[in-house]
């Protein structure tokens, strides 16, 4: 193995966990039941609700469920574009957003959205939103003002042609790096890369 290939892969494993240590992740959960539910008539947006919803760290440690008490999870998907095998697509827009928090507690955009019809499950990605910096308190994280990407995924209870009751689901959200952290980072691996280089060409 060449110098140059051993300095690649000791940086590489380091930007991994360096990455990983800021990678703050959070959960809610709903639990269907009269809170849950949602709509989609064939075309137009597929939207749903639930409240109440739980929290809890999932990264760097798993915690405990915390209750949100009146907080509500809301969304609207992008415009529909088709169905291509029993999976409803739907084009990027639309919002996400958590309220309860004395205001909102996070509100995002979708990248796009499924739901597969068949299997009656809602999944989904977004762009970066805003997380209220009490969130990452209520669950023991660092309350930093960042922005949060993240994933819905609900399995949902019924389906008539125009919507249905959602049976369970989750909102996970994983911290973004502020652009001082990820400085900082770019400028650590440099740094560390400058003296492996030193002791490797030793």
């Amino acid at each position: 193995m060449t110098k140059r290939l051993v300095l690649a892969l000791v940086v590489l494993a380091m930007a991994f966990s360096a990455t990983a240590a800021v990678a703050d992740q959070i959960d809610f959960n709903f639990a269907g039941g009269p809170g849950g539910s949602y709509t989609f008539t064939g075309s137009g947006t597929f939207s749903g609700t639930e409240s109440p919803l739980t929290v809890h760290e999932v990264n760097p440690i798993a915690g405990p469920n915390i209750s949100m008490g009146s907080s509500v999870l809301t969304w609207t998907t992008g415009a529909y574009t088709g169905t291509v095998g029993g999976t409803a697509n739907f084009a990027a827009g639309g919002t996400v957003t958590v309220s309860g928090c004395g205001g909102t507690c996070f509100l995002g955009t979708f990248t796009g959205a499924q739901f597969d019809v068949a299997n009656l499950l809602f999944y989904s990605t977004f762009v970066a939103g805003n997380v209220d910096p009490s969130v990452w308190t209520l669950v023991g994280l660092p309350a930093l003002p960042s922005g949060a990407t993240g994933t819905i995924s609900a399995n949902l209870g019924s389906y008539n042609g125009r919507g249905g009751a959602i049976a369970s689901g989750d909102l996970t959200l994983t911290r973004v790096p502020e652009p001082t952290s990820l400085a900082l980072l770019g400028s650590g691996l440099l740094l560390a890369g400058s003296v492996m280089r030193r002791k490797l060409s030793l």
